[in-house]
């Protein structure tokens, strides 16, 4: 996970996986080069998805807006306005529409028109209706059928549900921390399967501010395999519908979940990465580092070596990285991630193979 769904930011920067970190240097020595892994965040030309922790924000909150306009079936909410500028497939967009059956889209044409339901698609010479994953640009925008997976969108699960059933149900959304690391969150809390009635489903969709990052909660996703082929999908398409990614074996296949997350982590071809600083606690700078100071060993994740030695004055010694990156929009300022590290010494220095000395004492 690259960065952390915490609820809460630093008062100078959103936090990240780097957070509580723990370095060990060997005993003895009273200087390193230090080495940290930073998010490597990236142009949104492309994403990559991987699974994560299941840490949803609440689904039913008091300060949330639900959208009661969606509690009929097959239907797009009003045009919604954004809290911040959101880097989708090379797009900013300020704007977003809910439908009913799982799915965000940025197109806002679609607003208040019809969500379509099916999956499946006829394509002679085939006598039945088969499967379509994404990307797909077929069908008409606003009609409930055939189907129509909508532009720049996410679905997060697009499946046939139905919000008109049920008085526990609740379609929401809300926006959750503060600039520049806020999060809009799109709740369906025990909306009913589409023809199977007693199978609820919840899940959200969590746009992050900044980062262009996007995570999905699955907390209940039955599978109705009586209706529509028990068919859904996780995954996003851009604009032209013509480019897409899905998490593996949920492209338009039957598939359940519970308690499950994912994230698309923009991963296109250009690094927004600026630069990292190491400070004390009190807050004096200790080293910097540039682009051509990094490394790449895990996907997802920046190798930063702080090429200054780091002299830590006692163990366990506890420092600030702050790392920068270009915002996805263009003109805003850079995002500053801000993480703790913490350098402890290793207890034993190796004498031999079988021989060990203490460095307490």
């Amino acid at each position: 996970m690259l960065f952390l769904c915490l609820r809460g930011y630093s008062q100078t920067g959103c936090v990240t996986a780097t957070n509580g970190t723990v370095l060990t240097m060997p005993c003895g020595a009273a200087c390193t080069t230090l080495t940290v892994k930073v998010p490597n965040l990236k142009s949104t030309s492309d994403y990559s998805v991987s699974t994560r922790s299941y840490s949803p924000y609440p689904y039913v909150t008091t300060s949330g807006t639900e959208l009661t306009a969606l509690y009929i079936d097959d239907r797009f909410s009003q045009l919604i306005n954004l809290p911040f500028s959101f880097c989708f497939y090379d797009s900013i967009f300020t704007k977003l529409v809910v439908g009913s059956n799982g799915v965000v889209t940025f197109d806002p044409a679609l607003a208040n028109t019809g969500n379509a339901w099916p999956l499946t698609v006829t394509v002679l010479p085939q006598p039945q209706a088969q499967p379509q994953p994404i990307p797909y640009a077929g069908g008409t925008a606003g009609q409930t059928s055939p189907a129509y997976y909508p532009r720049a969108s996410i679905m997060g699960a697009y499946h046939d549900i139905d919000p008109g059933i049920g008085t526990s149900r609740r379609i929401e959304y809300s926006i959750v921390g503060a600039s520049p690391c806020r999060k809009f969150v799109v709740s369906f809390f025990d909306v009913s399967m589409f023809s199977c009635t007693s199978m609820k489903c919840t899940q959200q969709i969590v746009l992050h501010e900044t980062t262009g990052i996007v995570e999905v909660f699955l907390g209940n996703k039955p599978i109705c395999a009586s209706w529509n082929g028990g068919l859904a999908i996780l995954g996003m398409q851009n604009w032209a519908r013509n480019k897409a990614v899905a998490a593996p074996g949920k492209n338009c296949t039957q598939w359940s979940a519970q308690n499950e997350g994912y994230q698309f982590i923009p991963s296109g071809n250009v690094s927004r990465f600026v630069q990292a600083q190491l400070f004390t606690l009190a807050g004096t700078l200790v080293a910097t580092s540039g682009p051509s100071d990094t490394a790449t060993t895990t996907a997802g994740f920046l190798d930063v070596t702080f090429s200054s030695p780091v002299c830590p004055p006692s163990f366990p010694a506890k420092y600030l990285v702050k790392t920068q990156y270009q915002s996805c929009v263009p003109g805003q300022p850079n995002l500053i991630t801000t993480d703790t590290v913490t350098i402890s010494q290793s207890s034993n220095i190796t004498l031999s193979a079988t021989t060990a000395a203490s460095c307490a004492g």
